[in-house]
């Protein structure tokens, strides 16, 4: 009785270290997956936190880090000026921002780079 018990522990030992060994490969992979930054069945980019190596601040992904590099650091960005107050803005976002919060009353309108 007392080998039969053994027997089974040894068994559902082996059992449970198998089953830690696969969701170990499964964790890695996930893991090379995201590294790769890998597009899902519904194309969106897997989210792995990257910083700016100039400022050091964290983003959510490469793209974002690649938009925070060029609107932020980079002496060639293009300038997108306020067609109501000619205020100059490094990106289309900050300036559709601008223009929301300070020209409520204007209609949507394109924004189009001035320089």
């Amino acid at each position: 009785m007392t080998q039969l018990v053994a027997t089974e522990q040894s068994s559902t030992d082996q059992q449970v270290n198998e089953i830690e060994i696969l969701t170990n490969k499964i964790n890695e992979l996930e893991y090379k997956l995201n590294e790769l930054n890998v597009k899902t069945s519904k194309k969106k980019i897997v989210d792995i936190p990257v910083e700016c190596e100039i400022c050091h601040k964290m983003f959510k992904n490469k793209y974002i880090l690649k938009t925070h590099v060029k609107t932020m650091h980079c002496d060639n960005r293009e300038l997108f000026e306020c067609q109501h107050c000619h205020k100059l803005y490094k990106s289309k976002y900050f300036l559709a921002y601008h223009i929301s919060q300070q020209h409520e009353n204007v209609e949507n309108e394109k924004v189009e780079n001035k320089f």
